[in-house]
């Protein structure tokens, strides 16, 4: 299971312990420990998305640079003919 799998599965669990504790005596005492945690755990989350998309942002520019490169490369062997 890879941390964001991990990630999402924590915040699911946060729902249901948030679900589970209604009508508590102790509520809204665990309700605020519990969104500080939520909290952290979509921090993380959204680190680990940003992380993956500006992975996909760089190989696609690379990708792009590269057929580029080939295209120019081409242009050249075909004025060579």
């Amino acid at each position: 299971m890879n941390k964001k799998t991990r990630l999402l599965s924590a915040l699911a669990q946060i729902n249901n312990v948030t679900q589970l504790i209604k009508d508590n005596e102790w509520e809204h005492h665990l309700q605020q420990h519990l969104c500080v945690v939520e909290y952290e755990l979509q921090r993380q989350l959204s680190l680990i998305n940003e992380n993956e998309r500006g992975r996909f942002q760089v190989g696609s520019t690379k990708l792009f640079d590269a057929a580029k490169q080939q295209r120019s490369q081409l242009s050249d062997s075909a004025e060579a003919d």
